[in-house]
């Protein structure tokens, strides 16, 4: 519970809040930058991408056994291990999974009633929002990944 306790505290404050690895800082987290060398910019756009892969599974499910795919399987597999390993931080590669994820919950969502959507987890409403551009699309995630953080710390306290 004590990495989770950490993870409450320092979400609202800190640049970042990162406890992927077996590097955390102090054995609870990485709050600054990561001892790995991920930026705050990396983890958040890692904790979007964990958000949205909580709203895929949810929406999958929903829509029962039939509607998942061996490409879903093959999103989340590769986009949970890409926050996990400490060996490629590229910003653009995070963007692009979250469009793929969005992309992927909006043909889910297209085939589930209104009431059954209504009664999924709010991480199955999420959608890549609206950007001019990759620059602008980035910027938009970065500034929601805290609200996931918190999230996340919320739920691994119970």
């Amino acid at each position: 519970a004590q990495p989770a306790a950490a993870a409450a505290a320092a979400a609202p404050e800190s640049k970042m809040f990162c406890m992927q690895c077996e590097q955390t800082q102090d054995a609870t987290g990485c709050t600054t930058i990561g001892v790995c060398g991920k930026t705050p910019e990396v983890a958040a756009l890692q904790d979007v991408v964990v958000n949205a892969v909580r709203g895929l599974a949810a929406l999958t499910t929903a829509a029962g056994a039939s509607a998942a795919t061996a490409a879903d399987d093959a999103l989340v597999l590769e986009t949970l291990f890409a926050t996990l390993t400490n060996v490629n931080f590229d910003d653009a590669r995070f963007v692009a999974y979250c469009k793929a994820l969005s992309a992927r919950m909006d043909e889910l969502r297209a085939a589930l009633d209104a009431d059954v959507l209504a009664a999924l987890p709010e991480a199955a409403r999420w959608r890549v929002p609206a950007a001019e551009d990759d620059g602008e699309l980035e910027a938009q995630l970065q500034r929601d990944a805290p609200a996931y953080r918190i999230d996340a710390a919320r739920a691994a306290l119970g």
